[in-house]
């Protein structure tokens, strides 16, 4: 299993995203969640297809 680690500290010196509106924000959470649920079923299959 992969662990991932996200720093969410705001630094002063950080350059600011794009901005997104909050309908694109949603839409794009969705189909990000989407993805890694993709990921994990597909990582799934792999370990109980006989060798």
């Amino acid at each position: 299993m992969q662990q991932v680690t996200l720093d969410l500290d705001n630094e002063p010196d950080a350059r600011p995203g794009p901005k997104i509106e909050p309908e694109r924000q949603q839409q794009l959470i969705v189909l990000m969640a989407q993805a890694m649920v993709a990921v994990v079923h597909s990582k799934q299959g792999e370990d109980h297809e006989p060798g």
